[in-house]
């Protein structure tokens, strides 16, 4: 699975906002950002998230 915490096609805004303890399989264990799609985090914590690629946090920047 990809974007275990958030999976953001579109428009994601966090503020103040854990993203904590989140597991994938693939890409982007807390969020994944995908192709087209925008993410604004405002003192949010992104931390304790594992995956293959991205455990944190994975952008991806390929065509839609």
């Amino acid at each position: 699975m990809d974007g275990a915490g958030i999976l953001d096609l579109g428009s994601l805004t966090l503020n103040q906002s854990p993203v904590t303890a989140d597991v994938a399989s693939g890409i982007g264990g807390g969020i994944q950002v995908g192709p087209g799609a925008t993410a604004s985090l405002t003192l949010s914590n992104v931390s304790g998230n594992t995956a293959n690629d991205g455990g944190g946090m994975h952008v991806d920047t390929g065509p839609r």
